[in-house]
């Protein structure tokens, strides 16, 4: 067998965490494959030429020696797990910020959605809900509205063919924030001037969902998809705008 140079574990008592390269395991050789990903090899850190005490499950990336005791990961799994660790501390920080919105809803946010809601029928507005396959109706009673160009209450996101207009609101139902989508084609809306939220709280879209009915209940990022699942008969499904959104 080859020998690597790595540390040798004394009794096997010592509780380290080590790591194995693909390289260093390859030099173990030869190895008896196991049932399922796992396989057997000649320990390196205690030096066995003798018995194939080292346990390596391929899958996971885990070693384990019978013998010494010796046990860790191959490399490829460390850096994974790494990774995935510093995704989940990133995550937990955007959860963290989530909990707190940057400013408080508008107090005039009812009025101006009132204003949305009057202007959608026979707008652009009401024609894109159309060319998505959702009734207008259907589009109202969830509370849609249109902000005509130049009527955007964001004024620096407003677009040339007008927004249309979904409503946030918190798992009590209440309004506190807007959600304007770019009407147009794809095409012409440029991606990243298609999407514009009010600055402050975020919310969902259709939240008394969540509270409320039987059966389950569907979450999406988009309000569309969620309108999509209530015309199709899925009426607690409920939007969370995006993966910045309600987690």
């Amino acid at each position: 067998m080859v020998r690597v140079s790595l540390p040798i574990v004394e009794g096997g008592a010592s509780g380290e965490n080590l790591t194995l390269s693909e390289s260093e395991l390859e030099a173990c050789r030869p190895m008896r494959l196991l049932a399922g990903r796992k396989l057997r090899a000649f320990c390196p850190f205690h030096g066995s030429d003798h018995q194939r005490s080292l346990e390596v499950n391929r899958e996971t990336g885990h070693f384990h020696c019978f013998s010494c005791n010796a046990w860790g990961y191959l490399e490829w799994a460390r850096d994974g797990w790494k990774k995935e660790r510093g995704r989940v501390a990133k995550l937990t920080a955007c959860r963290k910020a989530d909990a707190i919105p940057s400013q408080p809803a508008r107090a005039d946010l009812v009025e101006i959605l009132r204003t949305y809601q009057a202007a959608l029928p026979g707008s652009l507005g009401a024609a894109y809900i159309l060319s998505r396959g959702i009734p207008v109706v259907l589009a109202q009673h969830y509370g849609l509205g249109y902000a005509a160009s130049g009527k955007w209450v964001h004024k620096a996101r407003d677009w040339k063919w007008g927004r249309l207009v979904f409503p946030h609101s918190d798992p009590s139902g209440r309004l506190v924030s807007l959600y304007g989508r770019a009407v147009g084609s794809d095409e012409t809306v440029p991606k990243g001037f298609r999407h514009d939220h009010l600055p402050g709280a975020r919310g969902y879209f259709n939240a008394l969902a969540l509270a409320s009915g039987d059966g389950p209940l569907f979450i999406t990022e988009g309000p569309f998809d969620a309108l999509s699942l209530i015309a199709a008969s899925y009426s607690r499904s409920a939007a969370i705008f995006g993966l910045g959104g309600w987690r």
